[in-house]
């Protein structure tokens, strides 16, 4: 695999083989399809920890990618085309975004926050 960009993050998807998803400084995530929202630095990509091939669960399809634009984008993988929720709240650069469990995101940023 190789990007026209630096890559700032990588994420496999614990549930689906083979399935991983990765973030570059051009503002582009990449799974299978290529998601565009920004212009600026995409740092940090991170799959949801619920299964979706054992339970019945719309969380098991989604994707967060924090951007330098100071928000967080949240997908839902069957429906590429727009995000669900555009998360915002932080002052700087989201730095880091992580899926704690199936339910629960923490982002970090260069504000010195983290928001769940």
């Amino acid at each position: 695999m190789s990007s026209r960009s630096k890559l700032s993050s990588i994420c496999w998807n614990n549930y689906i083989k083979g399935q991983i998803a990765s973030s570059n400084f051009e503002g582009r995530s990449t799974v299978y399809m290529e998601l565009k929202e920004n212009e600026r630095r995409v740092w940090s990509v991170d799959f949801s920890w619920s299964n979706p091939t054992l339970f019945p669960s719309d969380t098991g399809y989604t994707l967060a990618f924090g951007l330098a634009g100071h928000r967080v984008y949240y997908y839902d993988l069957r429906n590429p085309g727009v995000p669900l929720y555009t998360l915002t709240g932080h002052n700087k650069t989201v730095s880091y975004v992580k899926f704690l469990d199936s339910l629960t995101l923490v982002s970090s940023s260069t504000d010195n926050t983290l928001k769940l």
